[in-house]
């Protein structure tokens, strides 16, 4: 080992298909400290020999930027839903475990299948009749500073990855429910708010007070915890609830009168 370099003892959870069987491989590595997990794991392709000295094969990880921008490569870190290309192997233990996300089929070792995201993207018709807002009436200072903050929290909200992070570590998300996770709301909270188109917006908050809306969170707050964006997910989920809440008022009273 050169100076300067870890000693890595890395275990990874296998399953060389869909209906495959899991099992488990170790290897071990001599890394220097700025490594990340991503490449920990592609240096197994370089030399594919587990620590018993068997010949091991090409382990399966999606990725595409390779800076935390795409959210590809969420998986289980020592436990925890993380980026493996931005978490280096310095900040772990010398004994680093990888696996797949569990709530999300696996496809291939540690790939799995969220494209269950982007049917609930559909179920809820998030893209539905939603054009932006103008962003210019005429150079008014005060229409501008509104501007300015107006697209900073809308931002804020629609930077998700849809890593599934959230959907990972979320009590509310289980093979029995259909609740979608805290993102759902986050992004269509920041839309809502990027929206003209008032009915479209009324769309989205009905939706939202739907059964497989915000009324399944449990409000345990893990979603913002592990939110590798650090997006404040807790509090997207309380701003659109009460939208959502105060739309069913609106709905009720005209129902009634």
């Amino acid at each position: 080992m050169k100076k300067g370099e870890l000693e890595i003892f890395l275990k990874v959870k296998r399953q060389d298909g869909p209906d495959g069987i899991s099992y488990w491989e170790r290897f071990e590595f001599s890394v220097p400290a700025e490594t990340t997990v991503l490449s920990l794991i592609s240096k197994i392709s370089e030399e594919p020999v587990t620590d018993e000295g068997k010949p091991s094969t090409h382990v399966c990880v999606e990725s595409s930027c390779g800076r935390g921008l795409c959210g590809s490569c969420s998986m289980l870190i020592n436990g925890r839903p993380m980026l493996a290309c931005k978490t280096m192997v310095s900040d772990l233990d010398s004994r680093i475990t990888v696996e797949p996300l569990a709530k999300f089929p696996v496809i291939r070792d540690l790939v799995t299948d969220k494209s269950s995201m982007c049917g609930d993207l559909l179920y809820h018709e998030l893209w539905s009749g939603c054009e932006s807002l103008p962003s210019d009436d005429g150079g008014s200072p005060d229409f501008a500073r509104f501007e300015a903050g107006r697209q900073r929290l809308s931002a804020s909200f629609m930077d998700c990855l849809m890593c599934g992070a959230c959907v990972e570590v979320c009590p509310s998300v289980t093979s029995r429910s259909k609740f979608p996770g805290a993102w759902l709301f986050s992004v269509m909270l920041g839309m809502s708010l990027n929206c003209s188109d008032l009915s479209a917006i009324k769309k989205m908050r009905r939706s939202a007070a739907g059964p497989e809306g915000l009324s399944q969170c449990e409000g345990v707050g893990n979603c913002s915890e592990f939110c590798p964006m650090g997006l404040r997910l807790s509090d997207a989920m309380g701003i659109a609830g009460f939208e959502a809440a105060v739309q069913s008022l609106i709905d009720f009273i005209r129902e009634e009168s």
